[in-house]
């Protein structure tokens, strides 16, 4: 892989969007403050049909979580009983992702990190759209958009000080992480994409 297609640490590329498969699936993903959700909402507009964000599925924007989301992980709970008691899905993301599939109409949008952190890339189908906002600009926007959400938590006394600042540390570490793990997964899809070719 080039280094040409790596997400920056300063400076914003555009969007990398590879066919996998003739599904009529959007998936995309990047970095947490990548822009992920606001791509979703431009294309479910345009398109007008409903998004997932698989922070609804996995655990994650559970207040935000809209009804017909919640029953269908109810429904998909009632046919996979083992995995009833886990307060997350990591593990099942894959599961998760082909009963969704098999469940919604044809035309699908999905969003979240979970596609390049929790997800074989063999189990994608459709497009994937990966965002390839910079480290920096995705950070910035991350963190001012999670601590505006603690420090309101805590002037409503929901969660105390200690919270707050272990919330800081948190999101001091996560960046780097995501940034490393965002180029290993591009670097893995340019790899099945090349052998995709070869064998045609």
């Amino acid at each position: 892989m080039s280094r040409k297609e790596y997400v920056g640490i300063f400076k914003d590329k555009p969007d990398l969007e590879i066919q996998l498969t003739n599904d009529d699936i959007i998936n995309i993903t990047g970095m947490m403050g990548s822009g992920k959700t606001t791509l979703a909402r431009q294309i479910s507009k345009n398109k007008n049909i409903d998004f997932i964000s698989l922070d609804w599925m996995f655990g994650a924007s559970l207040k935000n979580r809209p009804d017909h989301i919640k029953q269908l992980l109810d429904s998909f709970i009632k046919e996979h009983p083992e995995i009833k008691n886990k307060d997350k899905y990591y593990d099942d993301a894959d599961l998760i992702y082909d009963y969704l599939y098999k469940k919604l109409s044809p035309l699908k949008i999905f969003e979240g990190r979970h596609i390049y952190m929790y997800m074989d890339i063999n189990t994608l189908k459709g497009k994937i759209i990966i965002k390839r906002t910079s480290l920096v600009h995705s950070y910035k926007r991350a963190f001012k958009r999670d601590m505006q959400h603690k420090i309101k938590e805590y002037k409503n006394n929901e969660i105390n000080l200690v919270q707050v600042l272990n919330r800081l540390f948190e999101r001091i570490k996560i960046p780097i992480k995501d940034y490393i793990m965002i180029n290993q997964y591009i670097n893995k899809m340019t790899s099945k994409i090349m052998k995709m070719e070869i064998k045609l």
